[in-house]
Formats: structure tokens, C-alpha cells, sequence
């Protein structure tokens, strides 16, 4: 799994930056819908969760490159299949609500980056988000592999 955190390291943060560049009012309204549905489901730690994990698909979406959005959407299910049972253990805890309001905080945050246009600061905060929720869902003794996660 940390191979897998490794690759979506590389590709998340590069398509923050090429959106923070390249972004356009529809971006930045689909962006702040997005949050919305997200805030709006706030109580409801599963679902938020996946409101979040929406939000980073969103993002690489907006790019536009197909092969990028592929590569990312494979991390992301594997990622999903490893994790789900984690989070809905995790859902309504002190650890997991901090984990869920910190990744709301950054998601808000990036957006106003985004809009800004500031493409370095953007980047550099989605690296230190992802490394956050790594290391939130990495938590514990990972001793599958993609392999058995797959088979």
C-alpha cells in the first residue's frame, strides 16, 4: 500500500498545480459545489468520506488528461477496497472525526488556493495533505498487498 500512496503522491499534486493554473469559473463552481456536499454530510462520517475521496477524483478529473485520470482512478479504487472496513471502523471516533475535519479544512483551503492561482502553494498543500491522510489510513499492521487486495 505504500507503493500505491507513492504513485497517487506523485499524480495529485501535479494536477493541483496544472488546475491552480489553468482553472476557470466552472472549475472553481464545481470545486465549491463539491465542498458543499461534503459540508452538508458532515454528520455522517462514511459519507463523508466518500464526498471526500470524490473531491480528490474531481481534481484530477478537472485536468482534463484522460490517462491521468485512469492511472488515478485505479490508485484510488485500490485504495478504496484497502481502506473501507478502516473507515467505517474508524467513523464517528475522536481519531477519525479529526482525520475527516482536517481533510474538509484542506479541501476548503486548496479551493481558495486554486482560485488564487497559486500553483505552488497549492501543490505543497495537497503533498501535505496526502501525506496526512496516509499516514491516517496507513494506521496499523498492512500486511496485504495490491495483489491480495485484487484477487
Amino acid at each position: 500500500m505504500h507503493d500505491v500512496y507513492e504513485a497517487r503522491g506523485v499524480i495529485e499534486p501535479g494536477c493541483v498545480a496544472m488546475l491552480a493554473k489553468n482553472r476557470t469559473e466552472e472549475n472553481l463552481s464545481e470545486l465549491r459545489t463539491a465542498l458543499e456536499r461534503s459540508r452538508a454530510v458532515e454528520q455522517v462520517p462514511v459519507k463523508q468520506m466518500a464526498e471526500q475521496t470524490a473531491f480528490h477524483a474531481l481534481i484530477v478529473d478537472m485536468v482534463g488528461n484522460q490517462t491521468i485520470s485512469v492511472l488515478s482512478g485505479m490508485l484510488r479504487h485500490i485504495i478504496d477496497v484497502a481502506h473501507m472496513a478502516h473507515v467505517e471502523s474508524d467513523a464517528g471516533t475522536p481519531a477519525g472525526q479529526e482525520a475527516l475535519q482536517k481533510g474538509f479544512a484542506a479541501h476548503k483551503r486548496i479551493v481558495e488556493l486554486i482560485a488564487a492561482k497559486d500553483v505552488e502553494r497549492a501543490e505543497r498543500l495537497w503533498r501535505k495533505h496526502l501525506l496526512a491522510a496516509d499516514d491516517y489510513l496507513l494506521q496499523g499492521d498492512w500486511t496485504l498487498t495490491v495483489y491480495d487486495l485484487m484477487a
